[in-house]
């Protein structure tokens, strides 16, 4: 089963459905805001703020793929 991916560019914002399910999943999100990834619970989904880092970012039901 492949896993749902959300792909992000540099210094981009996007909204996406998906949510952080567990609490694993918010204390990566807090960690990464300080640096690398912004991430923002909603109402309904996620506000993810891409910085100058390029990575893959695992939660717990969705992978955030972010390029140059």
């Amino acid at each position: 089963m492949t896993r749902p991916l959300v792909t992000l560019r540099e210094w981009k914002i996007r909204e996406t459905g998906h949510d952080l399910h567990t609490p694993a999943d918010r204390e990566l999100a807090k960690a990464l805001s300080r640096h690398r990834l912004l991430v923002d619970e909603r109402r309904q989904g996620l506000r993810l703020s891409a910085r100058s880092w390029v990575g893959v970012v695992r939660f717990h039901a969705f992978d955030v793929h972010i390029v140059p």
